[in-house]
């Protein structure tokens, strides 16, 4: 067990040394040109990077249209209940007045 832990305890020490080693190399003054000179090798990742672009501008696409249907699907269901409330209220108005009209006397 305390070799697992002295294991574990390299490697993180060596973690932090590639850590250190990748950040002192993006300050010095030549980083930039050492990733242009890359280019090849990086326009694979410049691919994919365009591709998951296309797929974000998608689908913030496919949630406007979305949030319009359920805008539109709003307006629609508000209208509908203010027709059946009008509906109601003048079934309810005509059974009152036909109720007051024509008495029943038992």
């Amino acid at each position: 067990r305390i070799e697992r832990l002295q294991q574990a305890s390299t490697s993180s020490e060596e973690e932090m040394e590639a850590a250190n080693a990748r950040f002192q190399n993006q300050l010095t003054s030549n980083w930039n040109d050492q990733i242009l000179s890359k280019g090849e090798e990086l326009s694979p990742l410049a691919s994919i990077m365009d591709r998951l672009a296309l797929l974000e501008q998608e689908k913030q696409a496919a949630d406007e249209r979305l949030q319009e249907e359920f805008r539109l699907r709003e307006e629609n269901e508000e209208r509908f209940y203010r027709e059946k409330r009008k509906l109601l209220e003048e079934a309810a108005a005509q059974v009152q007045a036909d109720v007051y009209l024509n008495p029943k006397v038992s």
